[in-house]
């Protein structure tokens, strides 16, 4: 029997897979997997105004503050008014979640391992090349910069 063509039948499964190996191993320390990308970017440049993460990580305002507000109740972030603007917060790490950057790595990693197993490494490589190929065209078609006019792939 032929797997299924559907491109999005198989990113979905990916997803679905993704979000429940990470809810495994997330809640011991009281995370979700929708938190994960907040702390990625902060343990890259911490001390960043909460609408520039809006922006960075295409995610609606009202969303991102309501993730903040759990990571700060759980003692992973610090929110502070921006000194050059009343109006804003500032958002950076605290010691409990630079400790847990040692505990995630590996779970990433090995998640990243499980799925890459008995891939050869030019198939690693060109498989990473596809989705990122893929994600730029959808990024592209979003912006409306594509001509939605592609047709269906056979």
């Amino acid at each position: 029997m032929q797997a299924s063509r559907s491109v999005g039948k198989w990113v979905s499964v990916l997803y679905r897979y993704t979000q429940s190996y990470l809810k495994k191993k997330l809640e011991p320390y009281n995370l979700g997997a929708g938190q994960l990308p907040i702390l990625l970017l902060l343990f890259q440049k911490e001390n960043v105004r909460q609408g520039d993460l809006a922006v960075q990580l295409q995610i609606d305002k009202t969303s991102l503050a309501r993730t903040i507000s759990k990571l700060e109740a759980n003692g992973y972030l610090r929110r502070n008014k921006d000194d050059q603007d009343y109006r804003a917060y500032r958002i950076s790490l605290t010691p409990r979640a630079k400790n847990f950057k040692d505990k995630l790595l590996p779970i990433l990693k090995n998640w990243t391992s499980i799925l890459m197993h008995n891939f050869t490494p030019a198939e690693r490589d060109q498989f990473i090349a596809f989705l990122s190929k893929a994600a730029e065209n959808a990024e592209q078609e979003l912006k409306g910069d594509g001509s939605d006019t592609y047709g269906s792939f056979n």
